[in-house]
């Protein structure tokens, strides 16, 4: 996936746009985007490669509102939280949209938090 995001980012129509990625990349970035009771190995290998990746196509979290942690395994007996979901952009977003903001709210239904990119 991080070579695809790669090829996007690096495009030569979409290098220069505004370029906004929003979705569930399966992945956390730190360790304090993981929650849990239990101790859990943290994916350290794919934490790397995931900022690596946002860090060389200079992409990286629009600000945001709302819930921290857009994933939770619904186990009331072994709960685990994380920030899976994003909303990335890179710099020319930033210059165009400059308060645009996403929110995440709460999960409903779903395991994960629906995110609303909002432009005021």
């Amino acid at each position: 996936m991080w070579t695809e995001l790669a090829a996007i980012a690096n495009n030569s129509l979409v290098a220069s746009s505004p370029l906004v990625i929003i979705g569930d990349f399966n992945q956390i970035l730190t360790a304090e985007e993981h929650f849990s009771l239990q101790s859990y190995e943290l994916p350290v290998r794919g934490m790397t490669e995931f900022h690596e990746c946002l860090e060389g196509n200079n992409l990286s979290d629009m600000d945001f509102r709302g819930t921290f942690f857009s994933w939770l395994n619904r186990r009331p007996e072994d709960p685990i939280l994380r920030k899976l979901d994003r909303a990335l952009c890179n710099d020319k977003w930033r210059e165009v949209y400059p308060v645009a903001v996403t929110v995440f709210e709460a999960p409903g239904d779903s395991d994960h938090s629906p995110a609303i990119v909002s432009f005021s």
